[in-house]
């Protein structure tokens, strides 16, 4: 892979920020994962852990491209799958909505 963060500019800084948080949110998903193992849960568990596994996924790809690439990308998506589309955005609607409750 070649080193783009020169024609990135800020988009760079922004990149390491949101890899960060990925990073931790897995971090964060494993020692639950671990969690409900102790308490017994371990389908739930091994759902957690591979969410853990996408989250990793998600950070390295955010770190490899740029914001551009990454719109372009998700425009393709929504465009191949738009009934799904719509349902992943009111799911992660919905989870955002409960989380902040919450806090």
């Amino acid at each position: 892979m070649s080193d783009r963060s020169g024609a990135r500019g800020g988009a760079a800084e922004v990149d390491v920020e949101e890899r960060s948080i990925l990073e931790e949110a897995s971090e964060k998903v494993r020692e639950k994962s671990a969690d409900l193992i102790e308490k017994g849960q371990a389908k739930v568990a091994s759902v957690a852990h591979s969410a853990a596994d996408k989250l990793e996924s998600a950070a390295q790809y955010v770190s490899d491209r740029h914001p551009k690439e990454m719109l372009a990308d998700l425009r393709a998506v929504f465009r191949a799958h738009p009934g799904k589309s719509l349902l992943a955005v009111m799911a992660v609607g919905f989870l955002a909505g409960r989380a902040l409750r919450r806090d």
